[in-house]
């Protein structure tokens, strides 16, 4: 597609209104908001409302859901939140339960002067 087209397309999609959108799928990459608004997966319980809805920082979800949506990360406290927090180095969970299973191998290189 080339690019002059995929703006075309998106300036529409971006145009409907809530209701014409619902019927739209996101991709597998994104999170769909209530609304139908589609948005990168990342987003998802970030605590940053990021959906026009708010529908991606429901605290029956992101603070304490008993499962999470497909796609995403339960922490060992309960709270949902996307998969990019996984093994990133920086606590997303608030218990740092997505850091826990990650494998980081670290190699020492020594500069040897003669």
């Amino acid at each position: 597609m080339k690019l002059n087209s995929f703006l075309k397309l998106k300036t529409f999609l971006c145009e409907l209104n809530e209701k014409e959108r619902r019927g739209i799928k996101c991709n597998s990459r994104a999170h769909q908001c209530k609304s139908g608004q589609c948005l990168p997966q990342y987003t998802f319980c970030n605590e940053i409302d990021d959906c026009l809805d708010g529908s991606d920082e429901l605290p029956e979800i992101c603070e304490k859901a008993t499962s999470c949506p497909k796609g995403t990360h339960q922490c060992a406290n309960n709270k949902c939140r996307s998969t990019a927090v996984l093994c990133s180095g920086v606590d997303g969970c608030g218990d740092n339960s997505d850091e826990d299973l990650c494998e980081v191998c670290y190699w020492e290189y020594k500069l040897q002067i003669k």
